[in-house]
């Protein structure tokens, strides 16, 4: 190992093009994609001025983004490097042209910190590479942190760092596997297994009881998985980021209130928009819903102009969702369309909002008598999600049974009752996901108020009873 990262220096400034990370002494912020897109380019072109048209391309590509956008990337940039020593700006504003770096950046190597004391310097190293990769959220970045922190545990086998981390990239893992036919159980097991280990090595590490809360929320124990984020919560009762994970791993009130919290320090947090989105739709308050949709579509687009970790996928998707059940089809369509053009592939849920929000359009053109359209949709949802019931179930295909201690139980009762609905059985259809919310934890099941092709406000006295568990449940 080398001990240190390759960087830029650009006058006090360490920038990292490996991960984003711009470091100023022992300070790090860690620039999201725009941001250190456009400052990659700027370097890569050090001495010549950088158009604006080219710093869009470098940054977003062919996405459409707002006319402002690379003005208002680049302000941020600048405030981030301030003003030189000599008075100048790191990065200069050549009018009606573009930006050009005031200086040509030296390339080293930084050392970083010091390793903890009793840390193996290799074993560092390995976990330092592991949390960059883990904070992208992007699969392909997570495969690799699931190995560097491998890693760093073969060299210091109680390192309660890599131990977190490792638990955490296990379970992203297993996220991202809900859209394959199978889910990967052994990255969830695994998940599980090193938060735990890590609670024992560390019972006052709040990080530990955080991980291990989220590793058993996706394992379907609620109760277990609330414990630990409070217990999380409890040790560092300031820390947001403590109270996001409680909001996904709960329900009803307890999700409505830590969504909040959270909302107060980070109002344009687009998962924490979703988060609380979700419990107005099981309450039946669509229009609440749709207001909190609003906003979080709005944090959800400015995520790529915006710092901080955790990007979301599918608050249009869900607007979408909510749209359609209040009869408005067309901005239902127009709602799943544009979160079709923004859903970015590489992200941990990227293809399981994708099949989902395809299997949505195909239902909506379905209730539109569009039936080419409507399978051709559904098919696209089986090409991208493999493992999306629904659409299966749409396209009168089998729906696969879960292994034993999938969670995706209520989501294939759901199906079977997809397979009902399109045969008429609307009665047999709602009896059946009864019974699934039955014996399912809170909060399952909260789709359907919004379902698009159950479409339960269609038949409001069949399905009566089952939205009634559900309101029930999100108290």
């Amino acid at each position: 190992m080398s001990g240190g990262t390759f960087v830029h220096r650009i006058g006090a400034f360490e920038f990292d093009p490996a991960t984003g990370r711009l470091f100023h002494g022992s300070t790090v912020a860690w620039l999201p994609q725009s941001e250190s897109a456009m400052l990659r380019a700027l370097i890569a072109n050090a001495g010549k001025v950088v158009s604006q048209d080219a710093l869009r391309r470098a940054a977003w590509a062919d996405m459409a983004v707002a006319a402002g956008s690379v003005r208002q990337s680049m302000s941020r940039l600048r405030k981030r490097f301030g003003t030189a020593p000599n008075g100048g700006e790191y990065i200069a504003t050549i009018v009606n042209h573009g930006y050009k770096l005031a200086e040509h950046p030296d390339r080293g190597q930084r050392h970083e910190e010091p390793a903890p004391a009793g840390v193996d310097l290799r074993a560092y190293d390995a976990f330092l590479r592991g949390r960059a990769n883990l904070h992208t959220l992007k699969l392909a970045n997570i495969l690799c942190a699931e190995k560097d922190f491998e890693e760093a545990i073969s060299i210091k086998a109680d390192y309660v760092e890599a131990h977190i981390g490792l638990g955490n990239a296990c379970a992203l893992i297993f996220e991202a596997s809900r859209a394959d036919s199978r889910s990967d159980l052994d990255a969830l097991r695994r998940a599980v297994d090193h938060a735990r280990f890590a609670t024992e090595l560390a019972p006052s590490s709040a990080d530990a009881w955080n991980t291990l809360a989220f590793a058993l929320g996706l394992q379907g124990d609620a109760k277990a998985a609330a414990l630990a984020a409070l217990k999380a919560i409890d040790l560092n009762p300031g820390e947001w980021l403590h109270q996001l994970r409680f909001a996904y791993i709960s329900w009803g009130d307890d999700r409505t209130r830590a969504a909040r919290a959270v909302l107060k320090v980070h109002p344009r947090l687009a998962l924490a928009h979703w988060l609380n989105a979700t419990v107005l739709i099981a309450c039946g308050a669509l229009e609440a819903a749709l207001e909190e949709l609003i906003e979080g579509c709005i944090a959800q687009d400015q995520q790529v102009l915006t710092t901080g970790n955790f990007p979301a996928v599918g608050l249009h998707l869900l607007r979408g969702l909510v749209l359609a059940a209040l009869g408005r089809l067309d901005e239902a369509i127009e709602a799943f369309k544009r979160e079709l053009a923004f859903v970015e592939s590489g992200q941990v849920y990227a293809r399981e909002c994708a099949g989902n929000t395809w299997y949505a359009l195909g239902a909506i053109y379905l209730r539109q008598g569009r039936r080419e359209e409507a399978d051709a949709a559904f098919q696209k949802a089986v090409d991208v999600a493999p493992g999306n019931a629904r659409a299966l179930a749409a396209l009168g295909r089998p729906i696969r049974i879960p292994q034993s201690g999938d969670p995706r139980v209520v989501d294939t009762a759901i199906a079977r009752a997809v397979v009902l609905v399109r045969a008429g059985r609307h009665v047999d259809a709602a009896v059946a996901c009864r019974h699934a919310l039955d014996t399912a934890p809170p909060g399952a099941g909260w789709i359907l108020p919004v379902e698009p092709l159950i479409n339960v406000s269609a038949h409001p006295d069949i399905w009566s009873d089952v939205l009634a568990v559900i309101r029930q449940h999100a108290v």
